[in-house]
């Protein structure tokens, strides 16, 4: 799960990176935000988007439904990165 500031540039980075190394990066889209205004940050999910797939790009409530779903059949281990101005949770 990827959110954090500058949607058109860190976000986008993190997740195209992500995607290149095979893995599936989810980002957060209402926890994103960018510095120049709601412009660049539609602007970046609709680039993240194409360079990950559109299914990639979620909701902090779609995230909770999953994860309450996912919640009953097993455990949960979370290491968060902070790189720069974008937080990874893997």
């Amino acid at each position: 799960m990827i959110c954090g500031i500058a949607t058109e540039s860190c976000v986008c980075k993190t997740a195209a990176d992500a995607f290149e190394r095979n893995l599936t990066p989810w980002v957060v889209t209402d926890a994103c935000a960018s510095h120049a205004g709601q412009e660049a940050h539609d602007a970046g999910l609709l680039v993240t988007g194409r360079f990950v797939g559109h299914k990639q790009l979620i909701t902090t409530a779609e995230l909770l439904t999953s994860v309450e779903e996912t919640q009953t059949s097993g455990s949960w281990v979370w290491v968060v990165v902070e790189v720069g101005q974008v937080v990874v949770m893997v």
